[in-house]
């Protein structure tokens, strides 16, 4: 299912295909940026009354329009320290069910272009942005970091939305995927006038890595595809990888312990965490000695490789559902979703 629309365009035609959006008559579209404070807070589509626009039933429209920036990582998954430090400014609009638009803005000028949004599941869509145009503000502090922006967001990208976990009421995280590789991470705004504590993305601790279980949420290898073993496994089968950490304790000041399984035996490691950095685990060891079948051994070995590769593990503090990115140098990038444990399996450890 696709949605096809122009933005940002002088003048557009009908277009000839099977779309849940179709401009039915010439339009004319202009871009307003909305300023709060003396600050640029988001680029926002405005569409003239010469246009007509509809939305089919079905049409794979996002649960949110405006999005701000958490963090953003190149193709080698390395911070993007252009963008990060200016990340409050970094905006990004989407088309939903109240608006058919999309652009974005670094604080200075609002650019957009036409785009094509096909829907690959429940929580995930391919957007394609061409023709980028926009506004052309003198901003030379910006400019960089806008062009920078635009070539991220031009061409094709993978939408992944997170789940959040059970009863979550704050606004949902998404991640941006480009084509070559370099991956955005995204804070729903839903309501302009209040808004909602800033999430960030920081080095994990040793306290907040043992204070959730962690079940894998969504992979990618350093070709930015999904990691096959993962995928190999039937959706039927329900198995998912899972990720515990033990707290620190007053016997283990130098080096810690967690355990890893995918849906049979339990793996288990020490390991050292230096401002979210994990060197190379030691002792690894299986715990349990279960038969498993080929899928689920092969997708357990390459879940043990990921993590024995010296990794980097980012926790995003001020979200409602707990979030963790893990980067490698096999240049893979897995995001884990956090079960706060029991005050039982707590005292225990």
């Amino acid at each position: 299912m696709l949605i096809v629309a122009p933005v940002f365009l002088l003048a557009c035609h009908p277009l000839k295909v099977q779309a849940p959006v179709i401009a039915e008559e010439g339009a004319s579209v202009s871009t307003v940026t909305e300023v709060k404070n003396n600050s640029v807070i988001a680029p926002v589509i405005a569409v003239e009354k010469n246009t007509s626009v509809r939305n089919g039933p079905g049409a794979p429209l996002l649960p949110v329009a405006e999005w701000q920036l958490i963090s953003a990582f190149d193709a080698q998954r390395h911070p993007i320290a252009l963008l990060n430090k200016i990340k409050d400014n970094v905006q990004l609009t989407l088309p939903t069910e109240g608006s058919s638009g999309m652009g974005y803005t670094v604080g200075c000028n609002a650019r957009g272009g036409n785009f094509r949004l096909q829907e690959l599941g429940s929580h995930s869509s391919i957007l394609t942005v061409t023709n980028e145009m926009g506004d052309a503000q003198m901003c030379p502090a910006l400019i960089d970091a806008e062009q920078l922006l635009g070539e991220l967001i031009d061409g094709r990208s993978q939408l992944q939305w997170l789940t959040l976990g059970e009863g979550a009421t704050k606004p949902p995280i998404m991640l941006q995927i480009s084509d070559e590789g370099s991956v955005l991470l995204w804070q729903a705004r839903v309501d302009k006038q209040a808004k909602e504590p800033t999430v960030q993305l920081i080095p994990a601790t040793t306290n907040g890595l043992a204070r959730y279980d962690w079940t894998l949420d969504f992979a990618i290898d350093n070709r930015h595809l999904p990691i096959p073993a993962f995928k190999a496994i039937p959706k039927i089968a329900k198995v998912k990888a899972q990720l515990e950490f033990n707290e620190p304790n007053t016997y283990a000041k130098d080096e810690i312990g967690f355990g890893y399984k995918m849906g049979c035996n339990w793996h288990s490691a020490g390991y050292q965490l230096v401002d979210g950095k994990m060197t190379k685990p030691s002792r690894l060891t299986i715990s349990t000695l279960m038969g498993c079948n080929d899928e689920i051994e092969q997708a357990e070995g390459q879940l043990g490789r990921e993590l024995a590769s010296p990794s980097r593990f980012y926790a995003l503090e001020g979200s409602e559902s707990p979030i963790l990115m893990q980067t490698n140098e096999r240049g893979s990038l897995l995001l884990w979703q956090g079960q706060a444990k029991t005050v039982g399996m707590a005292v225990n450890e």
